[in-house]
């Protein structure tokens, strides 16, 4: 009983290195009969493949230890990182001189904009993603701002068909339906307008 026990337990450590059926490679195979003359060949054929797959173990392990790549899970990861490593060869070497350079730690006020542009991009970009469809980035929200803009300022905008029809056109390109005032609603679409030409200028 109890050498019943150890074999389970062993064959529980083995579960998670089988890959489930559904992706066997020989999943619904036909193998034909294998003669004892053929041993020796397909033995010394699958001794070349693991060889081979050494190799490429090896090869990957140095691309990622060499250029920085992330460590491959299939073919795919192993032609981006091959068109990675050639980017790398083919470009000049920095100075190690010049990356020391203490001028890296002054303070640069270009950079310092740099940097400001990007925060204020980020926070303008999660409010109206928030806010707003993904499709509103491609309507022209400046003509709608400034038709609305000049329909509310109507004193009797309320018997305009157009500023209705706007409010509604408008009210589709929020995320949800909740009611907003008109002075909302020209905030949020500054604000995404801002974001739209967020760099062009």
């Amino acid at each position: 009983m109890k050498k019943a026990q150890n074999i389970l337990v062993e064959l529980c450590g083995l579960i998670p290195l089988i890959a489930p059926l559904a992706t066997n490679p020989w999943l619904k195979c036909r193998p034909g009969i294998i003669l004892p003359s053929q041993e020796d060949i397909i033995g010394k054929l699958l001794s070349e493949c693991l060889e081979d797959l050494n190799q490429i173990q090896s090869g990957a392990d140095c691309l990622v230890r060499l250029c920085a790549v992330a460590p491959p899970e299939d073919l795919k990861d192993v032609r981006i990182n091959l068109e990675a490593a050639k980017i790398i060869a083919v470009s000049k070497p920095i100075s190690p001189n010049i990356l020391k350079n203490i001028e890296w730690n002054r303070p640069n006020e270009q950079a310092n904009k740099i940097i400001e542009k990007l925060q204020a991009f980020h926070t303008s970009q999660s409010k109206v993603v928030s806010k707003f469809k993904a499709s509103t980035l491609e309507v022209r929200v400046n003509f709608i701002l400034e038709e609305f803009k000049s329909l509310n300022r109507k004193f009797f905008k309320v018997l305009i068909v157009k500023y209705y029809r706007r409010k509604k056109e408008i009210s589709a390109l929020f995320n949800t339906q909740t009611k907003r005032s008109n002075e909302e609603i020209i905030d949020d679409l500054e604000e995404l307008n801002n974001f739209r030409s967020f760099g062009i200028a």
